[in-house]
């Protein structure tokens, strides 16, 4: 029965066992080589059909978009729009870095402008 081999597998650091079926689980903390990439995505915020959506502009120009995320003005949920993701660029950044490459969890090189 292949459920005793999987019992066999957990104790490798990074599988358990959940319903009989082995997950292997990544170990974030193992993780030293990577590297970070800025991006910008548009997400939208839905509301009920009946919204007063002049009326929560008006309020996101007059307090923030913080207070429109709520249920009494017909707020209804989130959603990230992932093929709208682009990445930034350094000028687009304020010359900021936009890639950070890290080896055994130490920053070896970005690419943010010098001046």
């Amino acid at each position: 029965m292949l459920y005793g081999f999987y019992e066999e597998l957990k104790q490798f650091q990074g599988i358990s066992i959940h319903f009989g079926i082995p997950l292997f689980i990544l170990n974030l903390n193992a993780m030293k080589n990577y590297i970070d990439i800025k991006i910008t995505i548009w997400n939208r915020l839905h509301f009920a059909d009946e919204s007063n959506m002049a009326g929560i502009a008006k309020l996101i120009k007059e307090e923030s978009l913080e207070e429109v995320i709520d249920d009494k003005l017909g707020f209804l949920e989130s959603e990230t729009l992932y093929d709208s993701e682009e990445r930034v660029t350094p000028s687009g950044n304020d010359g900021q870095a936009t890639i950070e490459v890290y080896e055994n969890g130490k920053e070896v090189w970005n690419n943010e402008l010098k001046q």
